[in-house]
């Protein structure tokens, strides 16, 4: 329809029962910002068409926006109900997690790979929450398998680091970081994490020379200021 904000809102006053010119008007606040009003219109559309899974999507994306988790939810429950699409699982996904319904999510992620394999983001969101919940195998699996398609990803390879570095594993969590600092060496938390663990092995020298080559591209960036202050404290 693409018609002015205005006019919409004319149409929708004119024609209340019209789910079209909810969805537009709806689509129209978004456009700006304006998620509350969003939302009202996009209520307006699932209340008269039910049925319309782009409905519950959009109302769903302007709930995220105002962070009210379990309204999203709900709405993207009813939406993948309608029909199950990666995007809409990803966001419940992340609706879940604000939920903290953390078994949930992860099921949501699972499916969206299953209709999406090649999926980085629900990728990189389930291998964290399975990480962080200290399960290895399918994270591993589920990496290996990006890295064969996008070997150069950063931050599938920073989550190969983080990965071995969950594990235990601090060689391989060492060269993973500096795989991922070379194809963005812009990352300061990620020189950090890597400074941090050659600290640990005794490779105090090479630590130092990872961090003092960010800063010369970063120099007044704290995380790396705090800890050059951390590695003088420790050494004085």
């Amino acid at each position: 329809m693409n018609l002015p904000l205005e006019q919409l809102l004319q149409a929708a006053n004119d024609r209340p029962q019209d789910a079209r010119v909810h969805f537009e008007l709806g689509n129209g606040w978004a456009s700006q910002g304006r998620y509350a009003e969003a939302a009202e219109s996009f209520r307006r559309v699932v209340a008269l068409r039910p049925d319309v899974a782009a409905a519950h999507f959009n109302l769903a994306n302007a709930l995220l926006s105002l962070e009210q988790w379990e309204e999203a939810a709900r709405a993207l429950e009813a939406c993948v109900a309608l029909g199950p699409a990666p995007d809409a699982l990803e966001n419940l996904a992340l609706a879940y997690v604000q939920c903290d319904k953390v078994e949930q999510a992860i099921d949501s992620l699972r499916h969206a790979l299953r209709l999406h394999p090649e999926s980085l983001t629900a990728c990189l969101r389930l291998t964290r929450l399975l990480v962080a919940r200290e399960s290895y195998d399918e994270p591993q699996r589920l990496l290996q398998a990006a890295l064969t398609r996008a070997p150069n990803h950063p931050q599938l390879r920073a989550e190969w680091a983080q990965l071995h570095q969950a594990k235990g594993d601090v060689w391989a969590a060492i060269e993973a970081w500096g795989a991922a600092i070379e194809l963005d060496p812009d990352q300061s938390e990620w020189r950090c994490y890597r400074g941090a663990l050659l600290q640990l092995v005794g490779q105090k020298d090479e630590a130092r020379r990872v961090v003092d080559e960010g800063l010369a591209r970063n120099p007044d960036d704290p995380r790396l200021l705090a800890f050059i202050d951390a590695c003088l404290t420790a050494n004085g």
